[in-house]
């Protein structure tokens, strides 16, 4: 786990289908920048598990117990956090049909791990960072 304190770090949620594909949101109203659902931790967030289990629903309305969530990658932060931990969902409790979309936050959707890394991406580094660890293609 991080060598920073909590409040400086930033947590990434990867949920991915039997198809291959993996649950991810678009960055505001660039369909095309697909980032996994994450986001700060929260001074409440009495955990790194427990803000990935909060930003999963906030972002997806996807609803885990946090200890269905596996660390499994340790990436730099940016300009605002200094790591990013990202978790593999073990076990959904519950996933919608169709998982929500959040007005002016983001489209919510099922994608090839490519739309993960192109050009568009805001966080193209991290995530093929992460998707070369995990041995996603």
């Amino acid at each position: 786990m991080p060598r920073v304190a909590l409040h400086e770090c930033a947590v990434v949620s990867l949920l991915r289908r039997d198809d291959g594909k993996i649950l991810g949101i678009s960055r505001g109203l660039f369909v095309d920048d697909i980032g996994l659902p994450g986001g700060r931790v929260d001074p409440t967030d009495p955990s790194l598990p427990h803000a990935a289990t909060r930003e999963l629903y906030e972002e997806t309305g996807v609803l885990v117990h946090p200890g269905a969530l596996r660390p499994v990658f340790e990436g730099p932060g940016g300009s605002s956090v200094k790591a990013v931990i990202a978790f593999v969902v073990e076990e959904a409790m519950e996933i919608p049909e169709r998982p929500e979309s959040i007005p002016f936050e983001g489209v919510v959707g099922w994608h090839p791990p490519a739309a993960f890394l192109s050009d568009s991406c805001s966080y193209q580094g991290f995530q093929h960072q992460l998707f070369q660890h995990l041995k996603i293609r």
